[in-house]
């Protein structure tokens, strides 16, 4: 609290999380594949291995930071109001062992807001919120479904990815009653 009714938070993690030796199942060696991985000769129909030793973990960004700030003002009548706002930042994430891209979300950075109103005894309480005010795109998880088909785009049938999108931007109101205050 570097002055009267402000209170600062910050927090970051730097993370190094990297396979040493792992090797996984990563598609299959087909017909279509066999002379285009060494790693499938002779193995038409067996699971495609792929070394992911010195690859980066699932979802283990470098860098993941946030700073905040809430300032409280006191009102004469009683009564206070706040002011809160936070700024979050994650690096670039891989969702698979592989660090393919299109299993990848690049580094993204949210901006959140609130102003809210407490009556003295904290019996009632108002907000007005907003979270991701940049309205930033970027996924929660992307996942990759194993494929049966033998096609000329998917070739180690290792599937298709598919995100699930996080929440764009959201704002709303709180309202809060405390009974027997």
């Amino acid at each position: 609290m570097p002055v009267d009714n402000l209170e600062l938070q910050f927090a970051a993690t730097f993370l190094d999380a990297k396979y040493d030796n792992f090797t996984t199942v990563f598609g299959s060696c087909t017909a279509a594949n066999v002379s285009l991985d060494p790693r499938c000769t002779g193995r038409v129909g067996q699971p495609r291995l792929i070394d992911a030793s010195g690859k980066t973990l699932n979802n283990a960004p470098e860098f993941k930071g946030t700073a905040s700030a809430n300032y409280t003002i006191p009102l004469a009548a009683g009564g206070r109001v706040s002011l809160f706002g936070q700024v979050s930042h994650q690096g670039e994430v891989f969702f698979n062992a592989d660090n393919s891209a299109s299993m990848t979300q690049g580094s993204y950075t949210l901006l959140d807001a609130r102003v809210g109103y407490e009556t003295e005894n904290g019996a009632f309480a108002v907000a007005l919120f907003a979270k991701n005010l940049t309205d930033e795109e970027y996924f929660h998880n992307i996942v990759q479904f194993t494929s049966t088909s033998d096609t000329a785009i998917d070739i180690f049938n290792v599937g298709h990815a598919l995100g699930y999108p996080a929440p764009g931007r959201q704002w709303g109101l709180e309202l809060r009653y405390s009974f027997g205050r």
